[in-house]
This record gives structure tokens, sequence and C-alpha cells, in this order.
């Protein structure tokens, strides 16, 4: 194998340090790749596996990321060096004896200057292309456009979310009547008397009726034994059961906060003694949920008119600065007054895959990590390190946030933790910095799906895309008509050498642009359709966020940031590694299609169980 590496690092900077700015530019480039609202959920995550065994999985997790990071990187060069062998010995074959050296050093030369224009150009999924063909570059893009599309939804669904919980809360007291002689009776649950002092709420769902005879069921068996001993549970029965009937009112937009329960029983002469059970809750004032969540909507619609992110670096660092604002003031508020939990728990085996899910999503970075190394030009040498720096900074923010929530909050964590956040001006400050962050990020989120549907909808020969292969075809076959013999030697040579290089213009591959014949209208259509698609699906899951999350670390980001790094790997190095290297790729490979398996069937499980 000729030695591309040192004449295209000696052509590519001349050998001088990298200044400050671009090493603090580069190294915040790093971090954001990892860093974005996805610590808001981690804390959550701690309730689906305990406090221990959620942190060893997530030092395991980060581990592999870090491993796996470095792995693609590594795959990126091996795909890079295999493209210029085989363009080396298409070259040699053509040679004649005649100015070996010269033509050896000019061809060198040629190639050291496509090594570096593929080492500032080449994707993810350029490198699946080159290890599977095809079906490796259309396994990266489903993987890329999944993950993407499922941040943007939980996007809709965090904002909704959040801006429900600025709304203010009013109190209301329900009133339960209990008169004894009915339940001696067992008579149907007329009885019970639910009054409320507040408009806000109401009980004329079926799901009321339900749950307002399941407190006469178990009102009767406390009566038929002794009714005062056992009016204590009745009453905690109550309490529990009306939380149910709020939840699953008519009304969207009810919120439970802790509340008292006090009870006074009357009696007479003449009457069994009548129980008068009160409740008092919090009600949110806001809209409805489902309108919230969608509220975003044409500021998202909007965003996705844009033709080139690049336009978007200002707001692009001042979502990183509200993120980041967000992120220290929700810690400061945890670590201020802090105090444990007492339904905290050390372990919580079964829902462990849950817990996989949520934090393989946390570490979103790897989709970005080759276009990120590619930016670094002059600056490459130190990749690893920031690489490195990164990872340990996002771990520690997890952990941080994972274990302090966890703590103080125990099983009462919210799926977003700035939902525990305390009412006031603090809290209401923490919300709206990371609103304006997420609306903020959301462009950089949607625009990768965007960009891939609309080249594999609207691209040459595509579904919807302009048909110019026949054309094609019909021009190469005049034109090899017209050409004597000895051009179309060079000519077939030419194509040999030219289908070596990961070029996007076959009909295998994903060309870079959609062409300009392609009707605006057309892709502004889809552009509208794809974000109101991710809204849909936002409204639908609107109180599961944290397992949407786990949802797309089960089947995207485990693929992209485990199992498909080291398929590469073990393609394009298996024959240059040792034993212990493809063993241990095998394992990864194995570990990290277990365990997206097992993540997707719990998270699955979990959300049909809140559904129902």
């Amino acid at each position: 194998m000729a030695d591309y590496s040192t004449i295209e690092i000696i052509m590519e900077h001349p050998r001088s340090s990298p200044t400050c700015t671009v090493l603090l530019s580069d190294f915040a480039n790093m971090l954001k790749a990892f860093i974005g609202a996805n610590y808001l959920s981690i804390a959550y995550a701690f309730t689906q596996s305990g406090l221990v065994p959620g942190i060893l999985l997530l030092l395991l997790v980060a581990s592999i990321t870090d491993h796996c990071c470095h792995l693609i990187v590594k795959c990126k060069y091996a795909a890079i060096d295999l493209i210029l062998d085989r363009q080396s010995d298409v070259v040699d074959d053509g040679g004649d004896d005649d100015d070996d050296e010269n033509k050896e050093s000019e061809m060198t030369a040629e190639l050291a200057l496509l090594r570096q224009k593929m080492v500032r150009n080449m994707t993810y999924g350029d490198v699946g292309r080159i290890a599977f063909g095809g079906p490796g570059l259309l396994v990266v893009n489903i993987c890329l456009m999944f993950t993407q599309f499922g941040f943007s939804v939980g996007y809709f669904i965090f904002l909704g979310n959040t801006m429900y919980h600025l709304f203010p809360y009013k109190n209301t007291t329900l009133e339960y009547s209990v008169n004894h002689s009915s339940l001696s009776s067992h008579s149907s649950p007329d009885f019970l008397n639910v009054a409320a002092d507040s408009d806000g709420f109401h009980s004329s769902s079926s799901s009321s009726s339900n749950i307002l005879s399941d407190i006469a069921e178990r009102s009767a068996t406390a009566a038929s034994t002794n009714f005062l001993d056992e009016l204590t549970n009745l009453s905690s029965t109550a309490s529990s059961l009306v939380m149910d009937l709020i939840s699953n009112s008519t009304s969207a937009t009810t919120t439970i906060s802790p509340s008292t329960l006090n009870t006074t029983t009357t009696t007479s002469s003449t009457s069994m003694p009548e129980t008068v059970i009160s409740h008092v809750i919090e009600l949110s004032e806001s809209p409805d949920l489902r309108l919230l969540v969608l509220t975003p909507l044409p500021i998202f619609v909007g965003f996705a008119f844009l033709r080139d992110i690049r336009h978007l670096g200002f707001v692009s660092v001042a979502a990183d600065f509200a993120i980041f604002i967000g992120c220290v003031v929700t810690m400061i508020v945890l670590i201020i007054g802090f105090k444990t939990s007492d339904t905290w728990h050390m372990y919580e085996l079964m829902k462990i895959p849950v817990f996989f899910g949520m934090v393989t999503s946390a570490f979103e970075g790897i989709g970005t990590i080759i276009p990120i190394e590619s930016s670094m030009e002059g600056n490459r040498h130190n990749f690893s390190k920031f690489l490195h720096a990164a990872i340990l900074i996002m771990t520690c923010i997890l952990l941080l946030f994972g274990i302090l929530g966890y703590l103080r909050y125990g099983n009462g964590t919210a799926q977003m933790i700035n939902k525990n956040m305390p009412d006031g001006t603090i809290g209401v400050l923490i919300n709206i910095s990371l609103c304006v962050g997420v609306v903020l990020t959301f462009p950089l989120q949607i625009y990768p799906v965007i960009e891939l549907s609309e080249i594999y909808l609207f691209g040459n020969d595509r579904l919807c895309g302009p048909k110019t292969r026949r054309q094609r075809r019909l021009t190469d076959t005049i034109n090899k008509d017209d050409n004597d013999s000895d051009d179309d030697s060079s000519g077939e040579d030419g194509e040999d050498e030219e289908s070596l290089l990961p070029h996007r213009d076959s009909g295998g591959d994903v060309a870079m642009t959609v062409s300009d014949d392609v009707s605006t209208w057309k892709r502004n259509l889809l552009r509208i359709f794809l974000v109101i698609a991710a809204g849909g699906i936002a409204v639908l899951l609107r109180d599961l966020y944290a397992y949407v999350t786990a949802f797309i670390g089960a089947v995207g980001s485990s693929a992209l940031a485990y199992i498909l790094p080291c398929m590469f790997h073990l393609k394009l190095c298996r024959s240059k590694s040792p034993t212990r290297i493809v063993v241990k790729d095998f394992i990864i490979v194995v570990f990290g299609i277990i365990a997206s398996f097992f993540s997707l069937y719990s998270t699955i499980r979990e959300v049909i169980e809140r559904v129902e």
C-alpha cells in the first residue's frame, strides 16, 4: 500500500500550531455534538434502573461510545486508503514503461490531492457504501433519518410540556359525602357525592363512573366490618382513585400536585354516620396540552424552508448559550436545599433495558463525528483529545443530573426534570431558557431529515425526480458510435477509474444535491409535511417524552453508535487486525443487537401499559 497520508498532511496545512480560536471552535463543535436537552430526562432514566445499575451502565455506554466514535473515524481513513489503492492499481495497469519514475511521482501527488479531498468530504454514509455497497449507505441514512426525526418529535413534546408547566395553578377542593346506611346496603355509587369549588374539574367521563364504582365497592367492604376503623383506608383509597379520575378525565389540562385530605364524620340519633372527605388539589389553567405541543409548528415550518444551515451560525451560538444557562441554573437549583427522597431505590432490574435506550439516545453525537473531524483541518491531531474530553464532560453532566435528580425526587422524578423545578421566577427563567435553546436547535435536527428525504424522492432517477438515466444511456450510445476504438478504450478506463471513487451520481448512491429541474413548491410541500408529521406524532405521544428518547436510542442510536462502526471496521480492517480486536468488535455488535432488542421490547411494553 502506498503511503499517501504523509504527502497529504504536508499539502494540507503548513507546519504550525492552531490558534486558540481554532482550538476553542473545534472543541465547542465537538462538545455541542453531544450536549443538547438530553440531560433533562436522565434523572427519570435512573428511576428505570435504580442508582447503582444506572451509574454502571451509564459509564459502560460512555466508554463504548467513545471507542466507537474513534472506530468510525478509523474506518473513514481505511475506506479512503482502500479507494486510493484500487485507483493506483488501475493507473498502473494502464501505464507503460517510459518515464516510470516521473509518472509514479505525478500519480502519487494526484492521489494525495484526491485523498485530501476525500478526507474533507467523506461522510458516515460514504463509509457504509465503501464497506457494504448500496445497502450499507441505505442503512446508515435510514438510521440517521430516524434518529434526527425522533429528536424533532421530542422537541415538540418538550416544548409543549414545558409551556404547560409555565401556566399558573388554582386550588380545588373535592368533597366526598359517604352515608353509612347506603354502605351497609351495598347500594350503587350514587351514594358518593363529589363536589368541587372550581369549574376546572369535570367528572362526567365513562372512566369516572368506573372509578366511583370502585370507591363504592371498597367503601362497602369497609362498612361491612367496622366503618370507623376502616375510615383511614377508605380515605386513602378515595384519594388514589380520584387522582386517577382526574388524570383520565376529559380535561387534558389537569395536573396534580401534592394534596391534602381531610375527613369529618357526623352522626345523629336517627341516622347512620355520614362521612365527608375533602381532597385539595391544584389544577393547571393552561390550554389543552395538545395545542401547546403544536404551538411551535409555524416557527418550525419557517425553519424548514431554509436551504442552507450555514446561515444559522449565530442562531446555533444563541441556542448553545440558552441551553447552557438552563443547564447551569437547573444544576444550582438541584444542589441548593438538597434532600434525599425516601422513594429512591438501589436497584430496579426489571426496567434496565428502558434505561439503556434513554442513555444511548443521550449520547447523540456519533452521527456528526465524521463531519466534525473533517472540519478540523490543521487540527486533526487533537481530534482524539477533544473527543475524550467532550465525552468525559458529557458523562459527568449526565451522572450529576441523574444521581442528584433521582436522589432528590425519587419515584416522583418527572420525565423532564425541569418540571420538578420549583414555581417562581427561577423556575420560569429555567423553562424559558430551555425553550429558546430547543427552538433554535430544531433546524439543525430536522435539516438532515429534509435533505435525505429530498434526495431519495427528488434525486435524479428517483421516485419523483428527473428521469435522466435513459437520456444518459442514449447519449452514451451515440458517443460510442461516433468515437474510434482508441477513444472507446480510454473511455472505458475512465469509467473504471471513476467507479472506484465515492461519487454520488450512480443509481445506487444518494446524490449530493437535488436537480434544479425539481419545482420549488414540491420541495417546500415535502418540508411542510415532514414538520407537520413530527408535530402530529408528538401530539399522540405528548405524555411519553422519556419513552420517545428510549425508542430512538433502542432503534437508531444504538445502530449508529455501536453496531455499524464495528461492522464497518470488521469489513474494512479485519485482515490487518489481531484476533483480540476482531473478537472485541464481534462482542460489541452482539451486545448492541441484544441490548437494542430488549430495550425496544421493554419500551413498547411500557408505552402500551401507560396508554391503557
